[in-house]
């Protein structure tokens, strides 16, 4: 039984877009029947061919390579898969150890920035310490000495106020004893 496939069928099946089979289809020379209409349609082996491009699309090879694969038959499509994996390792090695020196250079470079402006920050935020510290000392030595002022003058107020209290006590009139 040959199934026949519209555009937007091959479409959701292969989860690509319509401008992409068309595309492939322009690019790899592909004989997509059409009907009276000239609208395409797929039949299960146009579909299966399109499976095997999708697939090879996302082992990373080119249009072009599949275009040869396509036209070259199964022994060179083999050889050409093995030659591509064989160089897609390649590249994903080298990615991996490129990806981890720039991991390392990215921490570095972190750990430097972090350094910086720790120091940075330091440099800014001490003197602003130093100089609230100096302000703070004369608040409290100011405080301090205003204190000291009052107490010396309550001092002063208590001496004052006895000295008072003494004098009236000896010049004041005693109703106890008589005054001769």
């Amino acid at each position: 039984m040959d199934d026949k496939y519209i555009i937007s069928d091959v479409s959701k099946i292969l989860e690509v877009e319509p401008h992409v089979l068309r595309y492939w289809e322009e690019e790899l020379a592909l004989n997509i029947e059409r009907n009276q209409l000239g609208h395409r349609y797929y039949s299960n082996s146009d579909l299966e061919v399109l499976k095997k491009i999708k697939t090879l699309k996302e082992q990373g090879l080119q249009l072009r390579a599949i275009k040869l694969m396509l036209s070259g038959g199964t022994q060179n499509q083999s050889t050409a898969v093995t030659q591509t994996n064989t160089s897609i390792d390649g590249y994903g090695s080298k990615l991996k150890q490129f990806e981890l020196f720039f991991k390392e250079i990215l921490l570095e470079n972190n750990r430097q920035l972090k350094e910086e402006i720790s120091e940075e920050l330091t440099a800014k935020i001490q003197p602003l310490f130093t100089q609230q510290e100096e302000i703070d000392e004369r608040r409290f030595r100011k405080l301090d000495e205003t204190i000291r002022e009052m107490q010396k003058v309550r001092q002063e107020v208590a001496v004052a106020e006895n000295k008072q209290n003494n004098k009236s006590w000896f010049f004041t009139k005693r109703k106890d004893r008589p005054f001769k």
